[in-house]
């Protein structure tokens, strides 16, 4: 008898480290998320900005990881090009 397989519950979780600017894409990837699956969670949570524009801002980044479990480490675009 063949049983349907179940969803498996998410097991990692990461600290994701937001810039000051982000796209839907690099966020998704930041969270090994797919990017549509981020789209509609901020949906259906009722975040502003979605979508593949740039310039969503921190916090709507910041709660959407949130809402997904993860933890976020904000940083500005100066300690960006002090890493480089």
């Amino acid at each position: 008898m063949a049983r349907q397989a179940e969803p498996q519950a998410k097991v990692c979780f990461r600290e994701v480290v937001l810039p000051e600017t982000i796209s839907v894409q690099d966020l998704a990837g930041r969270m090994s998320e797919r990017a549509v699956d981020v789209i509609k969670i901020s949906d259906d949570a009722g975040h502003d900005g979605h979508g593949q524009q740039r310039g969503s801002t921190p916090t709507t980044a910041q709660l959407i990881a949130e809402d997904l479990g993860h933890t976020v480490k904000r940083i500005s675009e100066s300690d960006v090009e002090e890493g480089l």
